[in-house]
């Protein structure tokens, strides 16, 4: 018996509507622009501990007394000049043994302007300097656990004329990330967070007694 008309014709809109629907999916979908440069680059963190005091500084340094930085489109290192690298850095209490202190737990030492949010500093740098050379430092204030991360959101530009973007990331020159010291926090106060940027060196574990 042959189907009513009425029937195939609502099949073939449903059918027209779904593809409709996947293509458009498809081109929503996010993708990554050419970058002209995707620079890899190690930050060199000092001075390393296993434990640190309250008032110390860590020191984080970028150590580059040229223009040149490592292009892994092409695997060596290049000269770019004229641009304004970014750096972005958080620095989270991940557990703390103490009750009822106030006030803040670190505070940021730096020559460059930088754009200050609850969780992360954001510093722009590079353009006007004869080199690629910069420094932060973070003074320890309370004692705890600390979680102090280089994030990946580094997009850069020519300084003068901005058009060809590029990609900056970054990783702590350290010999391990501290890993053991975040795995001495009682696993139900790790807040589900897990190792992985601590074993690409993008995540350093700063522990602060008194």
């Amino acid at each position: 018996m042959e189907k009513p008309k009425h029937t195939r014709a609502y099949r073939y809109l449903v059918l027209a509507v779904f593809s409709l629907f996947a293509m458009s999916w498809q081109c929503g979908e996010y993708a990554e622009p050419d970058y002209t440069h995707i620079i890899r680059e190690k930050v060199d963190l000092y001075p390393y501990k296993k434990a640190y005091a309250v008032g110390d500084t860590i020191w984080i340094d970028t150590n580059i007394t040229d223009r040149f930085l490592y292009d892994e489109k092409i695997s060596q290192r290049v000269e770019i000049d004229s641009v304004a690298l970014p750096l972005k850095l958080s620095f989270n209490k991940l557990y703390k043994r103490y009750q009822g202190e106030t006030g803040p737990f670190f505070e940021a030492i730096y020559a460059d302007p930088v754009q200050k949010h609850p969780e992360y500093l954001f510093f722009t740098y590079a353009c006007n300097q004869p080199d690629y050379d910069f420094r932060v430092g973070i003074v320890l204030l309370k004692p705890g656990i600390y979680s102090l991360v280089l994030h990946d959101q580094n997009y850069f530009s020519n300084c003068i004329t901005e058009g060809a973007y590029s990609r900056i990331y970054y990783t702590f020159n350290v010999a391990d990330s501290n890993k053991d010291v975040f795995l001495s926090i009682p696993a139900i106060s790790r807040g589900g967070l897990n190792t992985d940027r601590m074993d690409s060196k993008e995540e350093f574990i700063v522990q602060v007694v008194e």
